[in-house]
């Protein structure tokens, strides 16, 4: 009797799945060398002409506990900086390593929980650009949401070892095939380092993107991926 095809199958999605719990558990507690700092102190506070203060991840504490739980992150950080009726919100949010995959970073991204929570991509497109200073800047994805007549104009990235990380098209959940990319391509269980980096505003961010907050804070996480230069150092 020949065996059953899914009986193998099923006996080595097991031994994968064996293997690489395994190696989850025994990286899962150990942080990158690479340390970016407590990103609540390196990342600036009042700057020039513009006041800051901190948010929470969620509005409510139900919602900011299940927030902690779904992405495990190491540190997280929301600022939200003011100066004439201009806000910019900035989202941080840093993992050492092997605590989550990329899979589940990316479904956490504006193209997908901003459009499940109800926001319309009105628009989307790479945005490349320089700071005031010369330095080259990874481009971004900036994208358009409008919700209630609410909008606002997003720029975000999301690092896996240092480099961009993105599933080809924008789409309101990572494809189907992203779970065996990940193990592939990052061999789920190793100490993948990630950060996503979110900023945005009430107004487009071509008027923002000179403005104090936005040069400091990618001048400061520039180290983490964020500069196109090869010698970027903190």
């Amino acid at each position: 009797m020949k065996p059953c095809p899914l009986v193998i199958f099923s006996a080595l999605f097991l031994l994968l799945l064996s293997a690489t719990t395994a190696n989850l558990v025994s990286t899962s507690v150990i942080l990158r060398a690479h340390n970016p700092g407590c990103l609540a102190e390196v990342l600036p506070r009042d700057v020039g002409e513009w006041s800051s203060q901190d948010a929470s991840v969620a509005e409510t504490e139900e919602g900011k506990r299940k927030t902690i739980e779904q992405l495990s992150y190491d540190q997280a950080v929301v600022r939200i900086y003011e100066h004439s009726g201009v806000k910019i919100a900035v989202y941080a949010a840093y993992w050492g390593g092997g605590g989550i995959s990329p899979r589940m970073v990316a479904s956490h991204t504006p193209d997908s929980c901003w459009v499940l929570e109800g926001w319309v991509r009105k628009q989307a497109v790479e945005y490349s650009r320089t700071l005031n200073d010369g330095l080259m800047v990874v481009p971004a994805r900036y994208r358009v949401f409008e919700k209630h007549g609410n909008v606002q104009h997003v720029l975000y990235w999301h690092f896996v070892d240092r480099k961009l990380f993105y599933y080809k098209e924008p789409g309101e959940l990572p494809p189907w095939w992203a779970v065996f990319y990940d193990i592939t391509r990052f061999r789920i269980g190793e100490n993948a380092e990630q950060l996503v980096l979110r900023i945005s505003s009430n107004v487009p961010i071509e008027q923002v993107w000179l403005a104090d907050p936005v040069q400091f804070v990618i001048r400061s996480l520039r180290h983490l991926g964020l500069s196109a230069q090869a010698d970027a150092t903190p």
